[in-house]
Formats: C-alpha cells, sequence, structure tokens
C-alpha cells in the first residue's frame, strides 16, 4: 500500500469511530432522558387535565387517533353531568400545536389547555386567540370568541378551532 492509501484509510478509521462515539453518545443519552422527557410531559397532561374541569371525576382515557384528535377522557361533573376532554395535535407551515379540549355534553365548549405551541406567532396567538377563549365567562362567549379569529396569528387560530370543532362533532357522533 502506498503512503496515500495508508493515510486515506487511517482518516477514514478516524471518522468512523468518531462517529461511533457520538452516536453511543446519544443514544445514551436518549435512554437516560426519555423516561424523565414522558414524566414531564404525563405531568403536563394531567395537570391540563385538571385544569379544564376543575373538582370533576377524570375517568381513563381512551384512543381515538382520528384526524387531529388522539385521546378523549370521560369525565363526572360536580353536579353529575358528563363531558369529555379530547387531547387534539396539529400542525401547519407555522409550527405545532397540542391542546386538551373540554366539552360538555350538551356539545357547548369548556376550557382549553394547550400543551405546546411552537407556531411562529405562538405569543400572538396565545394573547389573542386563546386568552379570549380562556377567560370567557361562559360557553356562549367562548363560541363567540372561536368564530373571531383575527389575532394576527389566523392560521394557528384557524387549526386550533378546526381541532375545537372536531373535538364536539365526535362527541356527537358518540351520543
Amino acid at each position: 500500500m502506498n503512503q496515500d492509501a495508508k493515510k486515506m484509510v487511517k482518516v477514514a478509521l478516524t471518522l468512523a469511530l468518531i462517529a461511533s462515539g457520538a452516536a453511543l453518545i446519544v443514544s445514551s443519552l436518549n435512554l437516560f432522558t426519555a423516561p424523565r422527557i414522558e414524566a414531564n410531559r404525563l405531568a403536563k397532561e394531567k395537570s391540563g387535565l385538571e385544569a379544564i374541569f376543575a373538582k370533576a371525576e377524570i375517568g381513563e382515557s381512551s384512543n381515538i387517533d382520528k384526524g387531529s384528535l388522539k385521546k378523549y377522557w370521560p369525565v363526572v361533573l360536580e353536579d353529575g353531568e358528563s363531558a369529555r376532554i379530547y387531547s387534539a395535535s396539529g400542525k401547519n407551515g407555522y409550527g405545532a400545536v397540542s391542546i386538551l379540549i373540554g366539552v360538555y355534553s350538551d356539545f357547548t365548549l369548556g376550557r382549553m389547555e394547550i400543551l405546546e405551541n411552537t407556531e411562529t406567532y405562538g405569543p400572538t396567538l396565545q394573547k389573542g386567540y386563546v386568552a379570549p377563549y380562556q377567560y370567557a365567562d361562559n360557553a356562549e362567549d367562548r363560541a363567540i370568541a372561536l368564530e373571531d379569529v383575527s389575532c394576527g396569528a389566523t392560521y394557528g387560530a384557524k387549526l386550533i378551532k378546526g381541532m375545537v370543532l372536531e373535538a364536539v362533532a365526535h362527541y356527537k357522533e358518540a351520543q
């Protein structure tokens, strides 16, 4: 073997060792951090469930995986009324949103909790669309806020609106 060939083999072996070492480090980190990331996600989800219908009995989740809907939880409210909480995720060209949506048995809207908002205009979406929805005093005002998509983060608001309407439609189908 000539000197150039030996040099190329040496460089190739060095690069292969570096790449395999980096892959080992990344997979090891994932092995240790994945359970913690999942535990944090579940804690955030639990906190969101409790915030939507305070003082309610939340049942076990059922998987849906239909459109943007992922699963739902049956809820029994303090007054004995039933409701559901839906988990939905969607994305568009500006990012992704994962939310929990409360729906009463008469198909009016409850609270909504955002689990993840990576939309480019996420803060504008929160301030101009989600906050008016969240802090509406009743279901009628929430429905009006749902129609009023003029926050400057319109694509994200339309994404959320679509997920909310999909959740209500799914609940109606089940009745």
